[in-house]
């Protein structure tokens, strides 16, 4: 599924607090810029400051604002973006943010079970699965 930009900017705004902050870091209106966001009506140049401001990658905020031929053409002439890497979903992000509410030392304890998850999971997997019963305090 293509990002939009309501993909983008859900994910840029937990560093703004606030779309109308998001707004003003455009150097646009709250009401211009979320009329050009959801009438997908930005100019290129607006769209370029998002990106900006926003830490994205231009070429996706382009592509997810449909001026793919834009895009194509930055990319034909400066090469492709370092990062194609899409946009974490709301789920994922929401799930972060609780990880990241987390002390570091319960964060190390859950590293430790989801690492000995994974290892089982990838042995049953393999069909090696072993058998073998392993404290979550092991390293």
């Amino acid at each position: 599924m293509a990002e939009s930009l309501d993909d983008l900017i859900e994910a840029v705004l937990p560093k703004f607090g606030s779309k109308q902050a998001l707004a003003d870091a455009c150097g646009m209106t709250p009401s211009g810029f979320g009329r050009g966001m959801s009438n997908n009506t930005m100019t290129v140049g607006n769209l370029l400051t998002f990106a900006k401001v926003g830490g994205v990658d231009p070429l996706r905020v382009l592509r997810a604002a449909g001026k793919t031929d834009v895009a194509d053409r930055i990319e034909d002439l400066f090469g492709a973006s370092a990062s194609k890497a899409p946009v974490l979903s709301r789920p994922d992000r929401d799930h972060l943010s609780l990880w990241n509410a987390l002390p570091p030392q319960v964060r190390a304890t859950f590293d430790q079970v989801f690492r000995i998850m994974v290892e089982q999971q990838r042995e049953q997997a393999s069909g090696t699965g072993r058998k073998v019963r392993r404290s979550a305090r092991t390293a």
